[in-house]
């Protein structure tokens, strides 16, 4: 099923180790203080969702489709992640 929705082929998803959730922009800070306390290390900043896992560390953000980018591009959208986020 991860496949079908673009998701990787060695998801933490198909693990039970993520979950993407809805957090609004402006309660992102408070979750994501949350999070970190209670171990996940994975972050995905996208528009509507915020996934979360207890995989290595690492982050990416999505772009206004709903799709992962990389490199560069990256950090046009990494306004979506809370500011004490990108303080680490």
């Amino acid at each position: 099923k991860n496949k079908k929705v673009g998701g990787a082929s060695n998801s933490q998803h198909i693990h039970g180790n993520a979950f993407d959730l809805l957090v609004k922009v402006d309660d992102r800070s408070k979750f994501y203080k949350a999070a970190v306390n209670a171990g996940f290390a994975g972050f995905g900043w996208g528009n509507d969702t915020v996934h979360i896992d207890i995989g290595k560390k690492r982050w990416w953000t999505y772009d206004d489709t709903g799709k992962a980018v990389s490199g560069n591009r990256k950090y046009k959208y990494l306004n979506k992640a809370p500011n004490n986020f990108k303080a680490n």
